[in-house]
């Protein structure tokens, strides 16, 4: 097998692009509800990127079996406006990317 330096690349689990890579895996018509904690958009992607036992509350912080942190406010953002289905957030993050990380 011959070397490839992707391999080496890095992806940030809290940027918006691991975001938008991950909402374009799931069903567009599907709803969340943002105001669950355990439940919102923010807590699935979290659990997605192996976080257990997850809490999160208004403005993005959260907390974790892994301990605890703030999600970036684009993130947040992304998350809390309607309507709720991954699809609508999918596009609010395509949005908020700036034209230069847009591929």
């Amino acid at each position: 097998m011959l070397y490839d330096p992707k391999w080496e690349q890095q992806t940030n689990p809290f940027s918006l692009t691991s975001l938008i890579a991950w909402l374009e895996k799931q069903p567009a018509g599907k709803t969340y509800c943002y105001t669950d904690g355990g439940e919102c958009l923010i807590a699935q992607y979290l659990q997605s990127i192996g976080r257990t036992n997850v809490r999160v509350w208004c403005g993005g912080a959260y907390e974790t079996r892994q301990g605890r942190g703030q999600v970036p406010r684009e993130m947040w953002r992304t998350s809390i406006d309607e309507p709720s289905t991954f699809g609508a957030a999918l596009a609010r993050a395509r949005a908020l990317m700036p034209d230069t990380e847009l591929g």
